[in-house]
């Protein structure tokens, strides 16, 4: 126990835990020095300053895994994920760290740049299509109350919005004013003046992988996803780096129509292979095409082949990223591996933070093989109450809270069901979760009228 009796031996083991958690657990480790300064209580002056130090270092390990965890999803383009990051870290910011502050700030803006070259650099998934950016002044009311959005120069537009083009910025630039004004449509919601504008400059130039690519994502937006694979296809041929429209095209042809209609499977590897051609001719996005790829052999339930895809990411630099660990758990619920799953997305759980997704990902586990349901409640439960990081609209929240109500439906707190089904409803819950909600409310009074809800421990 040591010579001061049982605080000292408390604060030391403490401190141990703490002391192996610090490489991968750097923000528990700070927690741990913290509580052992605690059980110190001011004794053993140079005990105390060693604590403090190492709780900064944890923290400053901590911050700095977060910042380069940003840097990664920057990388990829994936900004939803770099921005809950960087929410993360700027939560654990302590007052006067203008140094820290000013590098989230530089990554927050980061962000919002890559954000603005979203539109045609990033990768798009089947049926996503094109982001709209409208800036706050172009939105106007028609005469029939829907949404237009309009700018008096679209020339002058297309220098604001060009930025979104990325490494094609230049050559988007040489083009004719009439892409330029398709594209500015495109961008303000005009789907069919911006098609008609790429068609006509696709036409005009029939060898560029550019337009091809651009068309493409326009059409697969329009719900024309044979034309749109088409064009993506052409991009790829005209310019075999062209990435993100690899990944499209790899999308459509292994997407719902890649397992279950006729000649499904031929889809589905022809996909794979299509991947695989990108990790080889541009091994720098390596993490992008083997997400697509695990993704693909998951939907086919093709569980062993997807662990053997991510096994060798997860052993290294990019074993911290959580969609990793998204897409491992629901490889092992296909092979039917159900301890391993769940330890996997709580893992994606923890290495999320705040962000509301990957909890709904755990609830959904929890509730399709009915375990885990008390910890599903409570991080749902939290994340309703808390939402600190990710700020969600009300719609959002309201989905959440479905997913609350299910879980205390499985859980038999039918009371507790009961209210939150009734109460969502009330307040006038999205048009696609009512049928739901209904048929949860009627489950959850028959319940009831045999049983009153058992008290909670």
């Amino acid at each position: 126990m040591g010579l001061f009796g049982s605080g000292k031996g408390k604060h030391e083991a403490l401190e141990a835990k703490a002391d192996g958690l610090l490489g991968a657990d750097p923000l528990e480790a700070r927690r741990l020095y913290r509580e052992a300064l605690r059980k110190l209580g001011g004794k053993d002056a140079p005990a105390v300053e060693r604590l403090r130090a190492k709780a900064r270092e944890a923290r400053a390990r901590f911050l700095e895994s977060k910042l380069a965890e940003a840097e990664r999803f920057l990388e990829d383009r994936i900004c939803d994920a770099a921005g809950e990051s960087l929410a993360i870290a700027r939560e654990n910011l302590e007052p006067g760290e203008d140094e820290w502050t000013a590098r989230v700030a530089a990554l927050e803006a980061r962000i919002r740049e890559v954000e603005q070259t979203a539109t045609v650099a990033r990768p798009i998934r089947a049926g996503e299509g094109l982001p709209v950016v409208v800036p706050p002044e172009a939105l106007a009311a028609d005469d029939d109350g829907a949404e237009a959005y309009e700018v008096e120069d679209p020339l002058a537009a297309f220098e604001m919005y060009a930025g979104m083009l990325g490494p094609d910025y230049e050559h988007a630039t040489a083009l004719s004013d009439e892409f330029k004004i398709g594209f500015v449509a495109f961008q303000l919601g005009d789907r069919a003046a911006a098609l008609q504008a790429f068609q006509s400059e696709c036409a005009r130039h029939p060898e560029d992988g550019f337009l091809h690519e651009v068309l493409a994502q326009a059409l697969d937006q329009d719900g024309r996803e044979e034309e749109a694979a088409a064009h993506f296809r052409r991009a790829v041929e005209i310019q075999p780096e062209r990435s993100n429209a690899r990944l499209a095209l790899a999308q459509l042809m292994a997407g719902p129509r890649g397992g279950d209609a006729p000649g499904g499977e031929e889809g589905t590897a022809a996909a794979l292979e299509l991947l695989a051609d990108g990790e080889r001719l541009d091994p720098g996005h390596t993490l992008l095409f083997r997400i697509a790829k695990s993704e693909i052999l998951v939907a086919r339930r093709r569980g062993a082949e997807a662990l053997a895809t991510l096994d060798p990411l997860l052993q290294s630099a990019y074993e911290k990223e959580p969609v990793l660990w998204q897409l491992y758990g629901a490889a092992l619920e296909t092979q039917g591996s159900l301890d391993d799953a769940e330890t996997a997305y709580r893992k994606f759980v923890r290495l999320s933070g705040q962000a509301m997704a990957p909890r709904a990902a755990f609830a959904e586990f929890a509730l399709r093989h009915g375990r885990a349901l008390d910890e599903a409640e409570k991080i749902i439960f939290e994340t309703c109450l808390g939402c600190q990081a990710t700020r969600p609209d009300e719609e959002q929240l309201d989905r959440y809270g479905v997913i609350l109500t299910r879980i205390q439906m499985a859980r038999g707190e039918y009371r507790a069901a009961l209210d939150g089904a009734e109460r969502l409803l009330a307040k006038g819950a999205p048009s696609d979760l009512v049928a739901g909600l209904e048929a949860l409310r009627r489950a959850a009074r028959a319940a009831l009228s045999g049983r009153e809800e058992p008290a909670e421990s």
